[in-house]
């Protein structure tokens, strides 16, 4: 039974999906959300390794990106939904984003400590 129009969007980067973070950030592919109300973002951490690893993940909007025009790749501005820092080994984190998210959304993970490798699942789950 459906009781709202839910979407799950899985998060690429190049066309392909995420699935591991390592030492250098990874930003996903711009995200269309301009059907959506409400939007929570997922990780699924299934391992990380190195020493003192961390991983921040932050969301971005752009008001001016339009994939029509590939070679402006507008202007992107923290949305100020961030995940708490990931530093365990496994687990599920999620971010409610802001109401006021816009029509494009990106994800931008930043990993941090020596040689980090996180095995990552992250979606976003969409409402209109």
């Amino acid at each position: 039974m459906n009781v709202r129009d839910n979407v799950i969007l899985n998060i690429t980067s190049g066309g392909n999906p995420i699935t591991t973070v390592s030492t250098a950030n990874v930003t996903s592919d711009p995200i269309d959300v301009r059907e959506f109300i409400e939007a929570i973002a997922f990780i699924n951490m299934t391992a990380q390794t190195g020493t003192a690893p961390t991983l921040d993940c932050k969301i971005q909007y752009s008001p001016n990106y339009d994939p029509a025009i590939p070679s402006k790749p507008g202007n992107w501005v923290d949305s100020g939904d961030t995940f708490t820092q990931m530093n365990t080994a496994t687990g599920v984190f999620f971010e409610k984003l802001s109401a006021n998210f816009g029509r494009f959304i990106r994800l931008v993970f930043t990993p941090g400590g020596t040689l980090p490798v996180y095995t990552i699942v992250p979606t976003v789950v969409a409402k209109s």
